[in-house]
């Protein structure tokens, strides 16, 4: 006997997602969808290969634009200055990926800290970390002639500089170096514990230090084998990093080699000394044959070749980590779900907008370079209103009818549960507990999600129904986004309340139990068939919410009519690879009449709604 339809777990969920989504009248592409929350809006041009936006947070609204060729511009109130605010083109190297890299200002930027901290590449390709002041006379300009370097970092090749600066919630300065360029990591450095290549470095400079100190607790410090400014180790090219203003992890891009683009991230609870794994990794893939991957940290995000060539990191917003790749000109968010991570497509700006850098203001606005046209832009999110529901909006996923069933798949048709037309499908199991930034909680328990819709035709979440939910009363629910929960809706639960998954609201949708395939023309007798359910009720091995689990049949006396005849039931109960829905195997009985009939499916004496079924004559 077949249970499951179609070659995968995964391949499965997004046919049921279809059909799930068809049913209620919202049936078209699903998966692969780009969220359409962000637009961008440009706020200035004439920016040559920026590559850093930064504020100095000091209530001005400025912010400062860096540009590969060693000049720093200011904007503010919509206007680039007319003039630099510093020049550095007589002492830098650039082109390819040398340049003035990175700018950082100290915690509390201002009349009594007016200096600033750059990342540049000099005449010989060095890495140099120096400080400027800003002009006494002009607080507008810095002077050029104030520098102090504090730290230079010789560079084998002329790639991977890496060039970041951040100045840590600790108030220490985190400087992202890379491999030392070439390919392949050929010097070893992002392994080598002696070299300041291929690292997260952190040091003190503040305030206002004559020279760099080590901090006591680096995690390194006191032991021969690593040089002591080592925080971490194992990076390729780190191209933007940066700290969660909220929580303090730090989240790390660094661009591949060959296969992966990928992101690492230091959760605020470390004291440092990872170990990311370049050059014996790419991602989570061995690069040297015999690698030897115990004590490695893994990313928590790769991405494919397919998908881009080059990671720019950026920051975090609201709990979402956005990045681009710079070549195929894609933005991203990827967020912390409980113990997994959810990456979400949300724009694709193509290759004519390679993403060089991100910024983050002082009010937490992102903006965005594109380096080949020298403009900024400013990242507009469209923030969704808080959501509604009501009890009569939700409704069993396959009988649209009242009545939810622990275990079984249920519909909640809200409003205002995103802030533009767009789809959020689950990609794997066990189904999230969020989507697109949306929760539905059924009395307190997070349900599983399925799909979060909002189209013409109206707003839905398709979601789980919590085994545990008890039954025989009335429970709540609640939908919640970013901009707040809904008013609680109050849902009877019941224990059996059948209902058969249809393609268009009136005809049973019916899989070949020989094929797998879908049934286009009149059904044949005794031929075994497939159906797809709801609300059957308790199984005899109960799965975990938000999964599969094995085939388990329902615990009730499960009947099917056709025409008023019973049809043979082979198999009923959990459908292998769709959370939430049951799969009935059955047979038609040979004295079946032909044509269009009601195929009628019960559980313990209760009755689902009708659904019609052609038999051949």
């Amino acid at each position: 006997m077949k249970l499951r339809w179609g070659a995968s777990d995964l391949q499965g969920m997004k046919t049921l997602a279809v059909v799930c989504l068809y049913a209620l009248g919202l049936g078209g592409p699903l998966w692969g969808q780009e969220n359409e929350r962000v637009r961008l809006e440009r706020i200035a041009t004439g920016i040559t290969q920026c590559t850093d936006i930064q504020s100095p947070r000091d209530g001005s609204g400025r912010l400062f634009l860096v540009q590969q060729n060693g000049l720093i511009r200011v904007w503010r109130n919509g206007v680039v200055a007319a003039g630099n605010f510093l020049d550095l083109r007589g002492r830098i190297s650039t082109g390819g990926e040398r340049g003035l890299l990175g700018l950082a200002f100290p915690p509390g930027f201002g009349p009594e800290r007016a200096y600033f901290y750059v990342n540049y590449t000099n005449p010989s390709g060095a890495t140099v970390v120096s400080r400027f002041r800003v002009n006494a006379a002009n607080a507008e300009v810095a002077d050029a002639a104030s520098e102090q370097i504090l730290l230079t970092i010789a560079q084998p090749f002329s790639n991977h500089n890496g060039g970041q600066l951040q100045f840590g919630p600790d108030g220490l300065l985190y400087i992202g170096t890379g491999d030392g360029g070439s390919a392949n990591d050929p010097q070893n450095n992002g392994q080598n514990r002696l070299s300041l290549l291929g690292k997260m470095l952190r040091i003190r400079v503040e305030p206002d230090l004559p020279r760099y100190e080590i901090p006591a607790d680096n995690p390194f410090v006191g032991d021969a084998r690593y040089a002591p400014e080592i925080w971490a180790l194992g990076l390729r090219n780190p191209w933007r990093y940066a700290f969660d203003r909220e929580t303090g992890g730090l989240y790390m891009a660094d661009v591949g080699q060959n296969r992966w683009e990928e992101i690492n991230y230091q959760p605020p609870t470390s004291r440092g000394g990872e170990n990311y794994g370049w050059v014996t990794m790419e991602g989570n893939d061995c690069v040297r044959a015999g690698c030897d991957t115990t004590g490695l940290a893994r990313p928590v995000h790769v991405y494919p070749r397919s998908e881009g060539l080059s990671i720019t990191g950026g920051y975090v917003r609201r709990g979402v980590y956005y990045y681009a790749d710079f070549v195929t000109g894609r933005v991203w968010g990827l967020r912390q779900q409980g113990a997994t991570w959810v990456n979400e497509l949300l724009i694709d700006l193509t290759r004519s907008f390679p993403v060089s850098t991100f910024g983050l203001d002082e009010s937490d606005e992102l903006y965005v370079a594109n380096y080949g046209r020298g403009e900024v832009y400013r990242m507009r999110f469209l923030e969704a209103t808080r959501p509604t529901v009501s009890s009569a909006g939700v409704v069993n996923a396959a009988s649209f009818e009242p009545g939810l069933v622990p275990g079984s798949l249920a519909t909640a048709f809200t409003s205002g549960v995103l802030a533009t037309e767009g789809i959020a499908g689950a990609t794997g199991q066990p189904l999230p507990v969020e989507l697109g930034g949306v929760r539905l909680r059924v009395n307190g328990v997070a349900a599983p999600l399925l799909a979060v819709v909002r189209s013409a035709a109206g707003e839905q979440v398709n979601f789980q129904v919590p085994w545990e939910t008890p039954v025989g009363g009335r429970v709540s629910l609640v939908v919640e986004n970013a901009a707040g929960p809904s008013e609680t809706a109050e849902v009877s639960v019941e224990r059996e309340a059948p209902g058969v998954f249809s393609n268009d609201n009136r005809n049973a949708l019916l899989i070949d139990g020989a094929t797998f395939a879908l049934v286009n023309g009149p059904a044949q007798r005794e031929r075994v068939y497939v159906l797809y359910a709801t609300g059957l009720g308790a199984v005899a091995v109960t799965p975990a919410n938000g999964v599969s689990g094995p085939a388990a049949r329902v615990n009730g006396a499960a009947e099917l009519l056709v025409g008023g005849v019973p049809a043979a039931i082979e198999y009923a109960g959990t459908a292998p690879g769709f959370p939430g829905v049951y799969q009935v195997n059955f047979r038609l009985a040979a004295g079946t009449p032909g044509g269009e009939q009601d195929l009628v499916l019960r559980v313990n004496g209760v009755s689902g709604p009708a659904r019609k079924i052609t038999l051949v004559p």
